[in-house]
């Protein structure tokens, strides 16, 4: 048994990766995937990639993602012939290391909704689940993503309203500032990444952001200010996100939402959102 940690991964890693995570998808009949397209988390030489390889052949792996320094989400899966050995524990106990090591609140596990294994496996950590995170495809076959109302002014965010941007999340979502500011700016050092900001009678008032996988784009970031908010300002931002993210790609869309989150997940399901599959997650605490 071979366990490495990654800063980096290359090309090649990332295909052993994806090709372990189809055979468990395979196997396990479900449809999550780890985020491999770069690193995002608080600090860039935190390793976030972990993997065990048995005679040269990758059997388990597991991801950090960390963009603040307020929690860090572990997600990962071991090969369904190589399970019951103790790897997966082992890349947990690593990950664990690097929890402790920056005296990080608290630990999310990432379990698939039907993995009865995983979130097994969370509750005998002592974890305490808690939310669902649905994860929705774009399947709508109208234009309705054209038609927007024109009561906002939704732009190319430049990098010196990194500010603004932060306090936007920060208001609308709860998370801590700094946690907020370190995120967006990864987002401006990435080509992959597409921030947007929207105003509303000359204020800016909501942003959003398209990331642009290798098989998909995924809309991400997407708020309004409370104050703002039940003006059909967060569908008319939407249309523009859809509207940018067709002219990017023709790959798939999609974005995450939690289950909390009522008022978006009506909004995402008539702008033809469909649910693919969901995430539980469950709290640790240091």
């Amino acid at each position: 048994m071979k366990l490495t940690s990654y800063v980096d991964i290359t090309p090649a890693l990332m295909k052993e990766i994806r090709q372990l995570e189809e055979t468990v998808q395979s196997a396990d009949h479900f449809e999550s995937e780890l985020y491999l397209a770069e690193n995002l988390n608080f600090d860039p030489s935190l390793a976030w990639v972990f993997t065990i390889h048995d005679a040269n052949q990758l059997v388990s792996a597991l991801q950090i993602f960390a963009p603040a320094k307020t929690e860090m989400e572990i997600m990962g899966f071991t090969h369904p012939d190589y399970r019951n050995r103790g790897y997966f524990a082992s890349l947990v106990e690593t990950a664990k290391g690097v929890w402790k090591q920056h005296k990080l609140p608290s630990l999310l596990y990432v379990v698939n909704g039907i993995s009865k294994s995983g979130q097994a496996y969370a509750l005998g950590k002592g974890a305490i689940h808690e939310f669902t995170e649905y994860l929705m495809e774009w399947r709508s076959e109208q234009d309705d993503a054209s038609k927007e109302r024109g009561q906002l002014s939704t732009l190319p965010a430049k990098r010196d309203q990194l500010e603004v941007l932060a306090d936007i999340q920060h208001q609308t979502f709860g998370i801590e500032y700094e946690g907020a500011k370190n995120f967006i700016k990864g987002a401006f050092d990435s080509e992959q990444r597409h921030t947007f900001i929207s105003y509303y009678q000359d204020r800016p008032v909501g942003m959003g952001a398209i990331g642009v996988e290798s098989a998909m784009l995924s809309i991400y970031g997407v708020c309004i200010l409370p104050e703002f908010q039940g003006l059909g300002l967060g569908k008319e931002l939407m249309q523009h996100l859809l509207k940018e993210s067709r002219r990017l790609s023709d790959q798939k869309i999609t974005l995450e939402v939690k289950s909390s989150n009522g008022r978006a997940f009506e909004l995402y399901r008539k702008l033809g959102f469909e649910v693919v599959f969901s995430n539980e997650y469950y709290r640790e605490f240091l």
